[in-house]
Order: C-alpha cells, then structure tokens, then sequence
C-alpha cells in the first residue's frame, strides 16, 4: 500500500500522478496521458515513421550498428525536429517517468530510433544518473558532452 505522502514526495520530480479515481476509499495513480505527453508522442512517433525508418537499410547500419557517420546524420535530423534528448525542453520533460516512458516506447518502433534522439545504452543511463546526482564540475565535464550527441 502506498501512502499518500510518499505518492505526492514522487509527485515533485514528476515521477507520478494522483488521479481522481478512488478504490476502496484510496487514490489511485494515474497513467492517462497528458496533452504534451501525447504531442510528444506523436511527435516522436511521426518522426521515427518518416525520418528514421527510412535508414534502416542504409548500408552504414552494420552488424554491429550504424557507423558514426549514420550516428551523427540521425541526431542531426533529431536536433532539427527539436526532439533531441540534450536540448533544454526534451530534456526537462524526460525527468518525468511518465514522459520518459512514452518517449522511449515511440522512440522504438526503429532499431535506430534511440540512437536517433540520444536516448541509447548506455549513454543515457548515464545522462540520467549524471543528471540526477552530479556536481557543476562533473556536469560540465561529462553531461553537457553526452546530451549535445
């Protein structure tokens, strides 16, 4: 059973909603979209549709995944379309878990989605740690670099 503060404390980062439905007399958490979560998922989802699928057959995607040429191609195409996980909005929304969720799942619908916006192994378990606990100092000398791409 979750308690009431401890489901609000999760509240401030985002992590979760209260909804409004009640179970027994208990508030439940909601998992309906918000309407910048589903603008941002169908954001991703247009751009990996149109964008990225079409380079899955390019020949710099190899056995061992796109060459860094491919790499960066796709994350400037990202960095175009404002959906980029380094850039200051995309970046504060994925904080939230919710969005986070969301933004991965339309993300792979390619195999090249994630590496696309930024948000692949395992750059980005460490853009997420870094984010969360790093000093100025280690922010500037490892984050910053990991979330221009």
């Amino acid at each position: 059973q979750l308690r009431q503060s401890a489901m609000l404390a999760g509240n401030r980062r985002g992590a979760f909603r209260l909804g409004h439905t009640a179970v027994a007399g208990r508030r439940c958490i909601s998992f309906a979209l918000s309407a910048k979560e589903q603008e941002l998922q169908a954001r991703v989802k247009d751009f990996v549709a149109e964008k990225v699928i079409p380079y899955e057959k390019d020949e710099r995607r190899t056995p061992h995944g796109p060459t860094e040429g491919l790499r960066t191609e796709l994350v400037g195409l990202a960095r175009q379309e404002g959906l980029l996980s380094g850039l200051p909005e995309i970046h504060d929304a994925l904080r939230s878990h919710v969005t986070r969720a969301v933004f991965f799942e339309a993300a792979g619908y390619s195999m090249l989605g994630p590496i696309a916006l930024n948000i692949a192994a395992p750059d980005e378990g460490n853009m997420h740690m870094l984010d969360l606990i790093a000093n100025e100092a280690q922010r500037r000398q490892y984050l910053e670099p990991m979330l221009a791409g």
